[in-house]
């Protein structure tokens, strides 16, 4: 498999590590709680079908501080729960997210789908090798709404989309009040934020 330098264009904030943790955490556990609600069929397409039940388990296991089993990947923590599932990107409602064709298996005659407009946490500089692409102890993370990417399999016009007006209007229906709830009133810029995949 091979490996690019994407860059990634967002509007939001850039946040240091302690407060982009907070922000996992709170936008993690929505994520959750709306996927829950959907039977996690949006995670369907990174992970194919997962047990509804299952994911619930270990949600719950990781809430009493105990860290379960999961085949593919070591989970010690909730907020590495959520990172690892993606569960903040799935706390904008999917009504207010686009969903876009990206790529179509015709062996297996799969269409796959990625989001935009949703909020998350950006990484900078991450690697997807072995970093989380959403927070580490020692650098930034962006969050706000993912508006376009460059690079590894996407090669969006970044400048094409940053007029659409649910960009800002999902940035304060969805991010705005996360950081006023934790005290950060920074103000929203377009950044980008370069991450290998």
């Amino acid at each position: 498999m091979s490996y690019m330098l994407t860059q990634i264009r967002i509007y939001g904030v850039t946040l240091a590590y302690e407060e982009a943790k907070q922000v996992l955490d709170i936008t993690g556990e929505a994520g959750f709680i709306a996927e829950s609600e959907n039977g996690f069929k949006a995670l369907h397409g990174d992970f194919g079908p997962v047990d509804p039940f299952d994911m619930q388990i270990y949600y719950d296991d990781l809430k009493m501080d105990l860290a379960p089993s999961y085949p593919y990947h070591q989970i010690h923590t909730l907020g590495e729960f959520f990172d690892y599932f993606g569960f903040p990107k799935y706390h904008v409602a999917a009504g207010d997210r686009q969903t876009i064709p990206s790529s179509y298996d015709e062996r297996r005659g799969i269409q796959y789908y990625r989001l935009r407009y949703y909020a998350d946490l950006f990484g900078h500089d991450a690697d997807s090798r072995g970093d989380s692409l959403r927070l580490m102890p020692d650098r930034e993370s962006t969050y706000g709404i993912y508006i376009a990417s460059d690079g590894y399999a996407y090669c969006d016009d970044l400048r094409s989309f940053e007029s659409d007006p649910s960009i800002k209007a999902n940035f304060e229906r969805y991010c705005r009040p996360v950081l006023e709830s934790l005290g950060i009133t920074k103000t929203p810029t377009l950044v980008d934020v370069w991450q290998t995949w």
